[in-house]
């Protein structure tokens, strides 16, 4: 679908992230939004990244940390069953997000 947007598209629903980064957060952000950006700004921010982030070498810096936080998610998952075996994961796979994308972007866990 997004696909027949063209390389700038403007995608509805980051206005007000965008609306905050700028006016609200921007001596925290500068210049750019990053992936919430739209338009020539988006593809700007795209195009400087798509390199190495499209390159399987580059995943080999992260894999050991990622597979630590991956063990660490399990082992939560793991403790968090009830007697049934039954567990709910969403909390735990928001934690794993958040920890695997600080690695990679922040160079380690924020939590």
């Amino acid at each position: 679908l997004l696909s027949k947007d063209g390389s700038k598209p403007i995608i509805p629903g980051f206005e007000g992230f965008i609306r905050m980064r700028k006016e609200h957060q921007s001596e925290y952000f500068e210049e750019t939004s990053g992936l919430i950006s739209q338009g020539e700004e988006w593809y700007e921010f795209r195009k400087s990244v798509q390199q190495d982030m499209m390159r399987p070498k580059s995943a080999l810096y992260y894999i050991k940390e990622i597979e630590e936080i991956a063990i660490e998610f399990t082992d939560k998952v793991a403790a968090a069953k009830d007697k049934q075996g039954n567990v709910s994961v969403g909390k735990f796979c928001q934690e794993f997000s958040l920890d695997a994308i600080t690695c990679i972007f922040l160079g380690g866990k924020i939590g």
